[in-house]
């Protein structure tokens, strides 16, 4: 077939060009759409792929402010004599509670989007602030035996409800984590 048979045959049809364009605007708006609806399925991908790797920084930065909770209360539990305690205290675990306690405020509650996740989070940050202040304002006084098993006692105490609302903040995580 010949150039000049296909030209002969499109002339002697007046209406093809019609046809051709509505045809080729169909198929662009079709295209359109397509070019849409993939953009913003891979915009709504993005978005909660980024969602879940802020709960993941999240759940780290929570999970290492118990754990640094968790070393102040062993030496507790072991119950070390005071200048042990004072001296680990000064030298590493102060410094490590305060940055973890303030990491883990920087959190932004309302961006773990569930109540009971809000609501142990709350838990966690604030015995950690009330476990913190007990040991500093402790610190801050001449070493007496009853004052170190008095904030030893209080120290347990608070690691147990750190730990209590810990559990509680895994197991409402485990469904968010799992989908990673």
């Amino acid at each position: 077939m010949s150039w000049e048979v296909v030209s002969c045959w499109i002339e002697s049809h007046p209406g093809l060009a019609s046809w051709v364009q509505a045809v080729g605007s169909i198929g662009a708006i079709i295209g359109a759409f397509a070019i849409s609806y993939s953009q913003n399925r891979r915009h709504e991908r993005l978005k909660k792929e980024d969602a879940a790797d802020r709960f993941e920084a999240y759940y780290s930065v929570l999970k290492n402010s118990v754990e640094t909770c968790m070393s102040v209360a062993r030496l507790a539990e072991e119950k070390v004599a005071d200048f042990e305690f004072r001296e680990v205290w000064n030298k590493y675990l102060r410094e490590m509670l305060r940055t973890s306690l303030e990491a883990a405020r920087a959190i932004p509650a309302h961006e773990l989007s569930d109540y009971k996740l809000v609501v142990y989070y709350s838990g966690i940050v604030g015995s950690i602030h009330k476990f913190c202040y007990e040991v500093e304002r402790y610190a801050g006084v001449e070493p007496k035996q009853e004052l170190t098993l008095a904030l030893y006692e209080t120290l347990k105490s608070q690691s147990a409800l750190i730990s209590f609302d810990w559990e509680g903040f895994q197991e409402r995580a485990l469904p968010k984590r799992k989908n990673r």
